[in-house]
């Protein structure tokens, strides 16, 4: 058995989809979507005197990310399958520095990284 997590982002919205890959003794795959979720993105501010940024793709990307951790965590949890090997996915390659690099970052960035850390 493996679990795959999918994470993905766009303008509008960001999820993640967890999959259970199952093969039988013949060799036989099997795939089955266990869990998704999706957001909408934040809206931009329609005519406020104070003007909330709207976060960049990459953040959106951070975010998909985040929750897609959070997702594994739950179905592990779950599912009692913490020895199951498992596997995420992102195709943000901001995302995949921002995991990998030392240098300080945004706070945003910085506390999502630690938090993908941790789990």
């Amino acid at each position: 058995n493996q679990i795959h997590v999918f994470c993905d982002a766009s303008k509008d919205a960001y999820g993640a989809a967890v999959y259970l890959r199952t093969e039988d003794q013949f060799g036989a795959v099997q795939v089955q979507l266990l869990y998704s979720r999706t957001r909408l993105s934040p809206a931009p501010p329609k005519s406020s005197k104070k003007s909330t940024p709207v976060p960049s793709l990459p953040r959106l990307e951070l975010l998909g990310t985040v929750l897609g951790m959070r997702a594994l965590n739950f179905i592990t949890g779950e599912l009692h399958l913490p020895e199951c090997p498992h596997f995420l996915w992102s195709d943000s390659k901001c995302v995949l520095l921002w995991l990998t690099t030392t240098r300080p970052l945004a706070v945003f960035v910085d506390n999502r990284r630690r938090e993908l850390r941790q789990t």
